[in-house]
């Protein structure tokens, strides 16, 4: 198999762990014969993508156990990820980096580097993108001469914004997608991107006096959304275009980094842009 071909074979190994990652967040009996179609052609598919991965420098290993002597066993990254007994918080940490290291073997392939972390889909890269709203919507506002200027002037304008912003680098983005029951309700985020295991929830402040109400909405929206099991990280995006919060830092305080659910972390991360 030639560089090309490998490139392909990866590229196609990577499309099959999205279309699993979808399946899985939108849940169903048929997605779950769905999903065990593919977790059948990934596995036909790992020994050539885990030879490539290593060739091109990187471990495949898991996390380090120990066996019934209390010696050090290194982990099988993909029987943990997919097929496993794996916790789902690490099963899913597992399946992430299978997909990391795949897209990391076909940049070396085609260009000889590493993709760097913030090529990756993660977290940090959904917030460098989301931290550029503002340069984005005065693009829109204040456009050539004789084209139509675009107002942000509700929650559903910052919307359409941010998905436009990320479509691009997260293609398993899903909008307003109904999670699993929290409680006696069913608890809705405004997006979530279930490759990295986060949810979006945004917020627009058009005038004063609502800042405590919008806090008040983020407290109970951690407490529905992070016992959420495929729930990793909470985006906060909020837009206040007429720098109506007093005092920034006190309002993302207020929220904290993390919060806690059953065992599991969840983060807890707050955007304030104008």
């Amino acid at each position: 198999m030639n560089k090309s071909e490998q490139e392909t074979y990866l590229e196609g190994f990577v499309i099959l762990i999205n279309d699993w990652l979808v399946a899985r967040s939108i849940g169903g009996s048929e997605n779950y014969k769905k999903i065990e179609i593919i977790k059948d052609d990934l596995s036909a598919k790992w020994g050539i993508v885990e030879s490539i991965i290593k060739q091109s420098g990187n471990s495949v290993n898991g996390k380090v156990s120990q066996d019934d002597k209390g010696k050090p066993v290194l982990g099988d990254i993909f029987l943990d990820g997919f097929i496993g007994s794996a916790r789902s918080g690490e099963a899913y940490d597992n399946i992430i980096k299978i997909k990391s290291l795949a897209l990391s073997a076909k940049e070396k392939l085609k260009y000889g580097v590493y993709l760097t972390s913030d090529i990756l889909p993660n977290i940090n890269l959904v917030i460098n993108t989301m931290n550029r709203f503002g340069d984005v919507v005065g693009r829109w506002k204040y456009r050539r001469k004789n084209s139509n200027n675009v107002e942000v002037e509700s929650e559903y304008d910052v919307q359409d914004f941010i998905y436009t912003m990320l479509i691009g680098s997260f293609p398993t983005i899903q909008y307003e997608n109904p999670n699993s029951k929290a409680g006696l309700t069913s608890s809705i985020a405004d997006f979530t991107i279930g490759d990295i295991g986060l949810l979006i929830e945004t917020k627009y402040i058009s005038s004063k006096g609502n800042e405590k109400t919008i806090q008040e909405e983020c407290k109970q929206d951690i407490i529905s959304y992070a016992q959420q099991d495929k729930c990793r990280e909470i985006i906060f995006f909020i837009y206040d275009p007429n720098k109506t919060i007093n005092n920034s830092y006190a309002f993302i305080n207020g929220l904290g980094k993390t919060s806690s659910f059953n065992g599991k972390e969840v983060g807890i991360n707050t955007l304030i842009v104008n």
